[in-house]
């Protein structure tokens, strides 16, 4: 029987472009391999995702990682808890929370309008109190559900940590 001759081609990707590719993955997945940074970045990426308004947030999220050299991509991910599907719960939530922490009504009479009909000038209707209602009721929640991430993020990389160690161990 004939050796069977390998593709340069493959060669050359098993053995030079794959573990380049491997390790890029690992650093965006892990960025300096330490939970931390992995955690706080998840956290960053859920906050923006609640209080930063859908359309705005890659972009604030991009601005602000650049600065600070996070793991942008898993960020990114996080923020995509604000979707076209869970934005109406999530402001609705942001609202109660804002109207329980100020203590006024939300004049829910130019909610409707907006909802029936997406536009700046129905957001300038809410007024002062309304805007500021509904931004509190936000940070409030952004800021609660980003110490969650962080904490179930950071136990969780530290679990998959040791996991990864004790494999290479055997």
């Amino acid at each position: 029987m004939k050796a069977k001759r390998q593709n340069p081609l493959k060669k050359y990707f098993y053995n030079s472009f794959k573990p380049q590719l491997k390790e890029a993955l690992d650093d965006i997945r892990h960025p300096g391999h330490h939970p931390k940074s992995t955690a706080f970045s998840m956290a960053l990426g859920m906050f923006i995702g609640i209080f930063i308004p859908m359309g705005l947030q890659v972009w604030t999220l991009a601005l602000l990682l650049l600065i600070i050299r996070y793991n942008i991509f898993l960020a990114t991910l996080v923020t995509f808890i604000s979707n076209p599907f869970t934005i109406l719960p999530i402001y609705y939530a942001g609202i109660l929370v804002g109207e329980n922490i100020s203590g006024q009504p939300f004049p829910w009479k130019y909610f409707d309008k907006f909802i029936a009909e997406p536009r700046w000038d129905y957001i300038l209707q809410f007024g002062h109190d309304g805007i500021f209602i509904f931004l509190a009721g936000l940070f409030i929640m952004g800021i609660i559900l980003a110490v969650i991430t962080y904490t179930i993020a950071f136990r969780f990389a530290v679990y998959m940590r040791r996991r990864e160690e004790s494999v290479l161990q055997e």
